[in-house]
């Protein structure tokens, strides 16, 4: 499955990285070390600042939510006119540097890659969350180009905006930056007025020779911009030695026991009552002096462990703590440990506190409000499974423009016989769209038709109805549900045309009005994957050049008892009479063959067709509704036995196959596929149609 690209933590190559860890160590042999490396040096062009050595170069990888809108911005920049014949390099995207204050000790050895939360630390914030031109200006009041974010091609340049708050820190970063420069608009002089570029532009580059001595790159949308490298260069001081380390190293131990005593006692005085008479105070070992090590070199690789503290070192700490007779033991917060298993301790991202301890227990509490039955106040309020967006500054009653949409109703068209929607329907786009038509551009139409059904914000990857991992697991763990498909979809598109050309009855084919895509619980489709890889593994279906076990999509009409797929009905109801929603929940019981109708044509199995108006004449509703239900359902065919007449003694298929392929012809009108395991076959999508 595609990740949007190489700079998402969630890209298969970069596995073990994530949201706390965004820092990549490349090796000297990258192709993107090479790059960057021979960028540096090709611009560092003042004359009497000497050249630096470069220590490591980090790849910065953000989510895919995160680079989701720089890929949006990149794709309308590509299309703007000035750039319509421009084939390499289509948006103009160019690696510039920025340099920028760091308050913490990231990226000074290979060790240190965690960012760390100062909100006065720049480069973690920017690592974290990207730019944000908003903070033009809260460093430097000049802003030669007005209000946006600065970059350079020079790196001597942006190192003079480079700056070390920690004193303990000897090496200097810059951050590289994707930018989009689409087509930039040239200048030598001044315009502190600026607030956008000039109309037909999608930046500013500042020429040297009048008032800059080299040149700046500035744009002014937040999406034109991702940062992507991470440059660690300087000399580190000579100084510095192993024995500097160690002292440091024997100090910090050295209290060890008395910050667990104190911890302890702060700790101990949540769940109980200080004693009357105060803990005699720790007896701290002295320090054992470590023997002088030879120093370091000037450059010290980056990928050297840091040394270890001596045996003497050592028995010190163990010394002092069995000593430490007299200080409280340590003591578990109780606030702090997993709401749900309430023996690990919460999980820490580096920004924020977790409810719980990982994704198990996080699943835990979600399935078990899911089975008790009212609905999450914090889900869309019309599809009622995703969650609402929020847009950083407000949480809006539902999950995406669609289902607002849906819950709304549609708008009048404008007096001018304009489009039907006031806004262009690409998820954050304030534009009003092109007239007669639901999207301001080509490319936010291609974005609204291939959105993730579950987060309706990015597009899907290849392959899959969902953007990331993230999402895939969120689905997952919350089947069974059904999800509502967004009419220009393309998964809306797919569905519906195969059940309009599968209508074959002589009579006119209704119309499809909603599509809802099922998930079915992990345990339903682990079972249903291994099964297909069974037959697959007999059959060898792939080289012949069809799906895996021979996959197939087919039709099933059943009986409705509630409103399940009306407009704003996602809630199975708990009516076991009711075929449709015991269906979707838990998948097809072949125990239940025969209720409804007494008799099998081909025995006791499972009964699907590939003709929708076949389908159509088993779908009946018990309820109030203008619409019927169908389903949709993928099936594991392997090697079917055609038949043309009946058979209805079959509990199996026929020795050698997998399933029954009844054709028409004989006893038949229309054919029927009939499959005799529960594990062939799962409910893909809920079809609702006009009667």
């Amino acid at each position: 499955m595609a990740i949007i690209d190489e700079f998402s933590y969630e890209h298969p190559d970069n596995k073990g990285y994530g949201r706390s860890k965004r820092l990549r160590l490349l090796p000297s042999s990258d192709s993107g070390f090479l790059t960057i490396e021979r960028q540096f040096h090709k611009g560092w062009k003042h004359p009497n600042k000497p050249r630096p050595k470069i220590h490591a170069i980090f790849k910065i990888l953000s989510s895919d939510s995160s680079l989701l809108p720089y890929h949006r911005y990149r794709a309308i920049v590509t299309a703007s006119p000035a750039l319509r014949n421009r084939t390499k390099n289509p948006a103009n995207e160019q690696f510039l540097f920025h340099g920028t204050n760091r308050h913490c000790t990231l990226a000074e050895d290979s060790s240190r890659v965690r960012l760390c939360v100062l909100s006065k630390c720049n480069l973690c914030c920017i690592i974290r969350n990207s730019f944000d031109v908003k903070k033009c200006g809260s460093k430097h009041r000049f802003r030669r180009f007005g209000t946006g974010i600065y970059t350079t091609a020079c790196s001597s340049k942006a190192d003079d905006y480079a700056l070390n708050a920690d004193e303990s820190t000897s090496l200097r970063v810059l951050v590289v930056s994707r930018v989009v420069v689409g087509n930039p608009y040239k200048r030598r002089q001044n315009a502190t007025g600026l607030t956008e570029p000039p109309c037909g532009h999608h930046s500013v580059v500042g020429e040297p020779g009048i008032d800059l001595n080299y040149e700046e790159t500035v744009v002014y949308d937040n999406d034109a911009i991702r940062p992507a490298f991470l440059v660690v260069y300087g000399d580190a001081p000579a100084s510095k030695s192993k024995l500097h380390s160690l002292v440091a190293m024997s100090s910090m131990t050295s209290h060890i026991p008395l910050a667990l005593s104190i911890l302890g006692t702060l700790a101990g005085s949540l769940t109980q009552k200080a004693a009357s008479t105060p803990p005699a105070p720790p007896s701290v070992a002295p320090l054992v002096a470590a023997p002088p090590a030879p120093p370091l070199p000037a450059s010290a690789p980056l990928n050297v462990p840091p040394p270890k503290p001596s045996s003497g070192t050592t028995g010190a700490v163990s010394n002092s703590a069995s000593n430490n007779v007299g200080a409280t033991p340590p003591a578990t917060n109780p606030i702090a440990l997993c709401e749900v298993c309430q023996i690990r301790p919460k999980h820490f991202d580096g920004t924020k506190i977790h409810p719980y301890c990982g994704k198990t227990c996080a699943n835990k509490r979600l399935n078990s409000n899911a089975a008790s039955g009212p609905v999450n106040s914090n889900n869309c309020n019309f599809c009622h499974n995703r969650p609402k967006y929020s847009d950083g500054t407000k949480t809006h009653d539902y999950c995406s423009k669609a289902c607002a949409r849906n819950a709304i109703g549609p708008q009048r068209k404008a007096t001018g016989g304009g489009s039907t929607a006031a806004l262009c329907q690409a998820p954050g786009c304030q534009n009003p769209p092109h007239p007669g038509h639901d999207y301001c551009s080509m490319a936010h139409k291609t974005l609204g038709e291939n959105l993730c059904l579950m987060c309706l914000q990015a597009p899907k990857m290849a392959n899959s109805h969902f953007c990331s991992q993230t999402c895939i697991d969120d689905a997952e763990s919350k089947g069974p549900m059904i999800l509502e498909v967004p009419s220009g979809h393309v998964t809306f598109k797919s569905v519906a045309d195969q059940f309009k050309a599968s209508w074959r009855h002589g009579s006119a084919c209704p119309p499809v009005r909603r599509v809802y895509k099922i998930l079915v619980p992990p345990a339903l489709l682990s079972a249903y994957n291994s099964y297909k890889t069974a037959v697959e593994t007999r059959g060898q279906f792939v080289a012949a050049g069809r799906a895996e076990g021979n996959e197939n999509r087919r039709w099933h009409g059943t009986r409705r008892i509630c409103n399940l797929g009306d407009k704003g009905h996602t809630q199975f109801c708990s009516t076991p009479s009711c075929s449709l929603c015991c269906i979707i929940r838990t998948s097809y019981d072949i125990s239940l063959w025969g209720k409804k109708t007494g008799w099998g044509r081909f025995g006791k199995g499972i009964y699907t067709s590939s003709t929708s108006s076949k389908s159509n004449d088993y779908s009946h509703n018990d309820c109030k509704s203008n619409l019927k239900a169908i389903l949709l359902n993928k099936v594991i065919v392997g090697k079917g036995c055609k038949l043309l007449q009946d058979n209805t003694s079959l509990t199996a298929p026929p020795a050698g196959f997998d399933s029954v392929l009844a054709e028409k012809g004989g006893s038949l009108n229309y054919d029927e596929l009939v499959v005799y395991t529960n594990d062939a076959i799962r409910p893909s999508y809920l079809v609702m149609y006009e009667p």
